[in-house]
């Protein structure tokens, strides 16, 4: 009896010993769970999601600028109200802040390159506005219409199509026969109008 008396012991001990392992392995699994009823703390930074839509770099008034690019670009990192939120503008360039950011450009510059092409008609029109050199710069020729990109916004045509009214003449022969001077004008082209372009030799 006292053999068995000391057997029921140890299994009533084993039993106490994994009952209460299984209780804190279950309270440990479970945490983060508020039993108690009270309000979760709540983090004063949040994250904002990068190109990649991963979570990346802090964010403290949640208007989707990180703080370190609104720093270094004199915005306030505090404050998601007027020109230093999302959709601020700064600039007055009509390409506003999260634009601004997501294309790389300055919220504080309306033309971030110094090309003489403003930010705002860059990246509408497929140019990258951080970048003043080959295609995205003034001298640029996106389209291969032999016409500057600088000379496509002075006169309002699109740098991403070498026939900007689709009239059948390339902007190309558009631009040179109207502004360039011409030493003569042996070459003719007809659009489908009627209308006559006469090109020749630029002086």
């Amino acid at each position: 009896m006292h053999r068995k008396s000391v057997i029921n012991r140890i299994v009533a001990f084993i039993s106490s010993v994994a009952l209460i392992l299984f209780i804190l392995l279950v309270v440990s699994i479970w945490a983060d769970i508020d039993l108690l009823g009270e309000e979760p703390s709540q983090t004063t930074t949040t994250a904002t999601l990068g190109l990649d839509g991963q979570r990346t770099a802090p964010d403290a008034d949640g208007d989707g600028l990180p703080d370190q690019w609104e720093s270094d670009h004199q915005l306030n990192p505090q404050d998601a109200a007027g020109d230093q939120g999302a959709i601020g503008d700064p600039d007055g360039d009509g390409l506003i802040n999260i634009d601004e950011y997501y294309n790389g450009a300055d919220p504080q510059s309306a033309d971030t390159d110094g090309d003489g092409l403003p930010d705002l008609w860059e990246v509408e029109n497929s140019l990258d506005p951080a970048d003043p050199t080959g295609e995205n710069g003034n001298a640029g020729d996106l389209d291969g219409d032999s016409v500057r990109n600088g000379d496509e916004l002075d006169t309002g045509m699109d740098p991403t199509s070498s026939d900007t009214d689709q009239d059948g003449v390339s902007d190309g022969i558009r631009f040179y026969a109207t502004h360039a001077r011409m030493a003569d004008d042996h070459e003719a082209y007809e659009a489908p109008d009627g209308e006559v372009f006469r090109v020749g030799a630029p002086r």
